[in-house]
This record gives C-alpha cells, sequence and structure tokens, in this order.
C-alpha cells in the first residue's frame, strides 16, 4: 500500500508529514509510533525487505526445543531467585 501511495504521490502531491498528520486526525499515535511511521514512509522498500527477511525465515519450532530453551531458562531463574523456587519444597 505504501508503495503503491508513493508511486502514485507526483499526482496527490502530500508529503509524508501531511499523511501523518492526516492519519493522527482520526488515530492518535505516540511519538515513537510517529517516528516509526515517518521512517516507514521515507524508506518503504527498506521496511519491506526487513519484514519478507523476519518474517520469511524459518525457525525451528519443535516441542524438545521449546522444552529445552524453558528448561534453560527455569534453570536461569533458579540461580537468580533460589528463594522463590524453594518456597514449596520445605516439609
Amino acid at each position: 500500500m505504501i508503495k503503491r501511495y508513493d508511486k502514485k504521490s507526483v499526482l496527490c502531491e502530500l508529503t509524508h508529514e501531511q499523511i501523518i498528520k492526516r492519519y493522527t486526525e482520526t488515530n492518535e499515535l505516540s511519538e515513537n509510533e510517529t517516528k516509526a511511521l515517518k521512517s516507514i514512509l521515507s524508506y518503504p522498500e527498506k521496511y519491506i525487505l526487513i519484514l519478507k527477511e523476519y518474517y520469511g525465515r524459518h525457525r525451528p519450532f519443535a516441542p524438545l526445543c521449546v522444552k529445552e530453551k524453558l528448561t534453560k531458562e527455569i534453570n536461569a531463574a533458579k540461580a537468580v531467585y533460589p528463594d522463590i523456587f524453594s518456597a514449596g519444597t520445605s516439609k
């Protein structure tokens, strides 16, 4: 959508600032969201490439892989917070 608008923007002659202003008239944006939107409008091809690379990656998802990561995180948490994990084990 951004790329399509950018190609037609010569006809419409709306700047990125005007696009953001019109958008924020109906949708409130935080300062960080406004900065992100400005960068997306300034470099749409780069943003689209980043999204394609991120969502196009094959990530391993197997129960064993998840179990190993979870076990590692739990063990790390036990080392940092031993009192929390030993609270229910005393008799």
